[in-house]
């Protein structure tokens, strides 16, 4: 069952179909929120604001699923909301700069100690040659590769074109080519 099947579901009356979509998404929106803010409390009521304004919009929203004329994704929408609301809390906290240089956000800057020495020295290197890289093309690629969305629900999720994604997703991969070259990292 998609995600917004599981959606109209839950519009009419079954609870647990709001019950499966959480979760669906909730690792994978907990991690893009905590990415972009970097404070476990704050992530949380920024989740549990977009998942309350899930709940409560649900009727409009399935609406939108029903329009056989818009080609609309869940994840997507869920995704924009979040985002919106990480915006909103830097806008309102007079922190809206700190948003913008944050451009590491998705490296991570200490490895788990369990990994190989060749895993830590890629991670390193990946840190390296993403860190220059501005913040919506990191988003692109992390958007694409761990979370699994097409060009078109990144794209919806950023706000821009299908296009630009893939050209964002471009540019990190060749940033990256010498790290997987390197360590013959073959993506797995």
């Amino acid at each position: 069952m998609t995600d917004e099947e599981l959606l109209q579901h839950y519009a009419k009356g079954n609870s647990e179909g709001m019950t499966e979509l959480y979760l669906r998404l909730k690792r994978g929106l907990y991690s893009y929120i905590y990415n972009r803010v970097r404070d476990t409390n704050l992530a949380e009521d920024i989740m549990q604001d977009v998942w309350s304004k899930l709940i409560m919009e649900t009727d409009r929203i399935a609406e939108f699923v029903d329009d056989d004329v818009l080609q609309f994704s869940l994840r997507a929408y869920v995704y924009r909301m979040a985002g919106n609301r990480v915006t909103d809390y830097y806008r309102v906290s007079g922190r809206m700069q700190a948003l913008g240089d944050e451009e590491d956000y998705l490296v991570s800057t200490s490895p788990d100690p369990a990994q190989s020495l060749q895993d830590r020295e890629f991670a390193y290197c990946l840190e390296r040659r993403m860190r220059p890289l501005r913040l919506k093309l990191h988003e692109a690629f992390w958007l694409t590769r761990d979370e699994s969305m097409t060009y078109q629900q990144a794209a919806l999720v950023l706000g821009v074109a299908k296009e630009t994604v893939k050209d964002w997703v471009k540019q990190v991969l060749k940033a990256i080519r010498p790290c997987r070259e390197e360590y013959e990292y073959d993506g797995s």
